[in-house]
């Protein structure tokens, strides 16, 4: 009875086993089966459109007079009449912004290089586009173009703590004057403070002592040109080479404040909220928490910065620290922004020199100007195209064809895309543009513009 069990037992696990078997090579199949009824069916769908994709194996066989022909293409005018715009939401935001840039320099009079109060009292306020402690930014239209407007009203938070405050009641009238000053301050540091990264000054107007709403009638009111608000959602979303013009940016404006004609500029409430992007360009916007006062000591030991990886001690001078400044601005643009978007998304050649100007920087062993060089050295590689992958023996042919387009046939998101719902990359030239086709399995086909980026890609 023992044995006729043990035998009973072993047939049963043993039917089991082969039983669990069976089913998963039945599911491995059929799975197989639907994938390449899928294909097929796509292929089906394709050649509708599309006829004689070779293979790599038919590639290596036929000449290179054997090319991919597609079929049922309308020329782009058909559908432009049709009111297809071919430009992405970035680019149709660009071209409005140099559409003001060009108009800027018309806005002021022959003799001034600034807006004065009799320009300023006749802007069209708009609706508030922003907020800060001390200050509110509305947007304004002078002469068809549009600016934004800064100034100092009753419900900004710096106003209703210092005349809540129990220590030291104040009157609004003297908590407008204190605030106000910061504006004045913001005026003065960028007339003086000129770069490519530094928010441009069109004029001001501080005609009196009032605190109003009208614009015609407020005691002061800053003018600067109009960019769209840097925020952390807008940053990961950028296509690489965008985060990587706001890194290089960021740089170059930091190893300017470091070598400005005021001294090493310190931010002190380093946001992203501070900063706005014109045309592409990263450019700080407030300047009432800047200044150039380098932290007390006694000792190195008080000249500490502490990094996101590493903690590095700079000297003590004659009772300050010398370049903790340029370090801690350094840190917060590292901690804020590099360290996140500088290497996803990268080329696949640059990856690994963008990984160690990170770890360098999070590490502190770079100032402002090693930063700089090596950020530059990635323009030029990319430039010159040398970030491309070699790429000799292509995949598939392809035929041109000029003058032609297929929006929305076969529209699908991938990787790195410049515009959500399609696959729009940018490219260095067609070798590179054959090449993200191969690599990707659901490219058939591209088609290219002569849209350039601001790396000439």
């Amino acid at each position: 009875m023992k044995r006729l069990r043990r035998r009973f037992l072993s047939r049963t696990v043993l039917t089991f086993i082969s039983l669990t078997v069976l089913c998963s090579l039945f599911v491995f199949f059929e799975t197989v089966r639907e994938i390449n009824s899928d294909h097929l069916l796509r292929a089906s769908e394709v050649n509708n459109y599309f006829i004689r994709f070779p293979s790599p194996a038919s590639h290596s066989a036929k000449g290179a007079e054997d090319a991919v022909i597609f079929t049922y293409l309308q020329p782009v005018t058909h559908y432009q009449e049709r009111g297809r715009g071919l430009k992405s939401f970035t680019d149709l935001i660009k071209s409005k912004e140099n559409h003001n840039a060009q108009r800027y320099n018309n806005l002021t009079t022959e003799g001034k290089s600034l807006l004065d109060c009799n320009d300023v009292k006749s802007i069209k306020a708009g609706e508030n586009i922003g907020r800060g402690y001390t200050k509110t930014v509305q947007k304004g239209i002078l002469r068809g173009v549009e600016v934004a407007l800064k100034s100092v009203q009753i419900d900004n938070e710096d106003i209703k703590r210092c005349v809540s405050n129990p220590s030291a009641p104040r009157s609004i009238e003297e908590c407008f004057i204190f605030a106000k000053y910061k504006l004045a301050k913001e005026i003065i540091m960028l007339q003086q403070l000129q770069h490519a990264n530094i928010v441009k000054l069109l004029g001001f107007c501080w005609q009196n002592e009032l605190n109003t709403d009208d614009l015609k009638s407020r005691g002061l009111t800053m003018v600067t040109e109009l960019g769209t608000e840097l925020d952390v959602l807008t940053l990961v979303q950028l296509p690489w080479q965008e985060r990587f013009r706001i890194c290089l940016g960021l740089a170059r404006l930091l190893h300017y404040l470091a070598h400005s004609p005021l001294g090493s500029l310190f931010i002190r409430d380093f946001k992203l909220s501070q900063f706005i992007i014109v045309r592409g360009e990263v450019k700080l916007t407030d300047f009432d928490d800047v200044d150039n006062e380098e932290p007390r000591c006694s000792a190195d030991r008080d000249c500490v910065v502490r990094g996101v990886a590493k903690n590095r001690t700079l000297k003590c001078d004659n009772g300050r620290c010398q370049g903790v400044v340029a370090a801690t601005n350094l840190d917060n643009v590292c901690r804020n922004v590099i360290s996140h978007v500088l290497v996803p998304g990268a080329p696949k050649k640059l990856r690994d020199y963008l990984k160690e100007v990170k770890q360098n920087l999070r590490r502190l062993t770079l100032n402002t100007d090693t930063l700089v060089w090596n950020l530059e050295r990635v323009l030029n590689l990319l430039r010159s195209g040398k970030h491309i992958e070699p790429y000799t023996r292509p995949l598939n042919l392809y035929k041109k064809i000029v003058k032609a387009d297929f929006p929305t046939l076969h529209d699908y998101h991938c990787s790195n895309t410049r515009l959500p719902g399609a696959c729009e990359l940018a490219v260095y030239n067609i070798a590179e543009a054959r090449y993200e086709c191969d690599m990707d399995d659901e490219c058939m086909a591209f088609v290219t513009t002569k849209t350039k980026l601001w790396t000439g890609e």
